[in-house]
């Protein structure tokens, strides 16, 4: 805050606040001070010096007040540059002890307009001072070295001016460019944002929807031998029965726990430190199916050796095609074949469907995560019904 204010203090009003360009800091209070006092020192050093020449009475007489009112009207000179400048023109033509005044105003206007305008009129002024060097001569020095130094008195300001307005174009363009920069910045930090939450979104899904579906069917089994046993068409479940199927939904709670802190704990690494899943954990899957009563036929027709990223992208294609078949198509049998290479491997999972078929309620998130996943990878992945059966398939790169 400190250094902000200091700033605002030093620079002008143009780059301290840009939107309130005519309310004058220290600085441009201090800048005009001391310009002003620079036109009236040359004011008073040119009526102090002046010994009479041919010009008109009345000339002499409007020497002094044209040159004061120029003077005074420096203190306008930030809101009407231009106007006060080609007012001057006429102003140097009756009174030469406007001259600093006029000097000011070439400054002025080269900073605050551009160079062809103050360039114009700096040549105008010079058109008019210098022939004073050949018809009225005030000076030892000869006509050609008394032009040069007048000609030297009205670029001097003019290239300062320049040379000052194309520094705070610069300065402007430079703090413009770094706020875009910001505002990109911003949008791209966002969209990371967007893309973790979707990409943490989509890995809980898989994770929850497969342990989730594995405790529904325990629950549903267990629910149905009570059922059963209600209705005398089955014996009951004695208590090791049922603190065996306690156990197991425990289990896959718990399961279901460790693997959702194991997802959020990846995610917060670097994808290089991903842990290896490879086929060995698609083959688990398979089992945790066929250990609650899930058929399913595995064939793998590709070396084990997948590069980590292409593992996982399989180990969730799997699982999510064995968590659909038990949410839609219960007790059908699934078939799942890996093959192809180990540069571009294929995945098929393929339920027979149901029929009628369940109203487990279907969000399309876990399809719609996968595919985004595949597509990311470079792969495609497709879903059809063909033969009453439900394909999902996908290639990957």
């Amino acid at each position: 805050m400190r250094s902000r204010s200091v700033t605002r203090v030093l620079l002008p009003a143009e780059l301290a606040h840009p939107h309130a360009p005519r309310r004058r800091t220290p600085r441009d209070w201090s800048i005009d001070v001391l310009l002003f006092a620079f036109a009236v020192f040359m004011w008073a050093q040119q009526l102090a010096t002046y010994t009479g020449s041919s010009d008109p009475a009345w000339m002499t007489a409007i020497d002094p007040w044209a040159g004061g009112a120029a003077c005074l009207a420096l203190w306008w000179r930030r809101r009407f540059p231009l106007a006060l400048t080609i007012a001057m023109v006429p102003v140097l033509f009756v009174s030469a002890s406007s001259l600093g005044a006029v000097l000011v105003m070439i400054l002025t206007l080269a900073v605050h307009r551009a160079w062809p305008a103050s360039a114009v009129l700096t040549g105008v002024f010079l058109a008019l001072a210098a022939p004073f060097a050949y018809f009225d001569p005030q000076t030892e020095m000869s006509p050609i070295a008394f032009t040069v130094v007048v000609a030297a008195m009205f670029i001097i300001p003019l290239c300062v001016g320049v040379t000052v307005r194309a520094r705070r174009q610069l300065f402007t363009t430079l703090r413009r460019e770094a706020a875009l920069e910001r505002e990109e910045y911003q949008h791209r930090l966002q969209s990371v944002r967007q893309a973790e939450r979707h990409r943490i979104a989509r890995e809980m899904h898989d994770v929850l929807a497969h342990r989730l579906s594995l405790l529904s069917v325990h629950a549903g089994a267990l629910a149905y031998r009570q059922s059963q046993a209600a209705t005398a068409s089955a014996n009951p479940m004695d208590a090791t029965e049922v603190a065996e199927a306690i156990e197991v939904i425990q289990s896959n709670a718990r399961q279901a726990l460790s693997e959702l802190a194991e997802v959020l704990t990846v995610l917060r690494t670097d994808e290089d430190t991903e842990e290896t899943v490879g086929l060995t954990s698609v083959r688990n899957l398979i089992e945790e199916a066929r250990a609650v009563g899930q058929p399913v036929e595995l064939a793998i027709d590709i070396a084990d050796s997948l590069p980590p990223q292409l593992s996982r992208t399989i180990h969730r294609i799997v699982q999510e095609g064995l968590t659909n078949a038990r949410k839609h198509a219960p007790g059908q049998p699934v078939s799942v074949k890996i093959a192809g290479t180990d540069a571009q491997p294929t995945v098929e999972v393929r339920s027979r469907l149901s029929h009628p078929r369940p109203t487990t309620p279907a969000s399309g998130f876990g399809l719609i995560g996968l595919a985004e996943r595949i597509r990311i990878s470079g792969g495609t992945i497709t879903t059809t019904e063909r033969d009453d059966h439900f394909i999902l398939s996908a290639r990957l790169e």
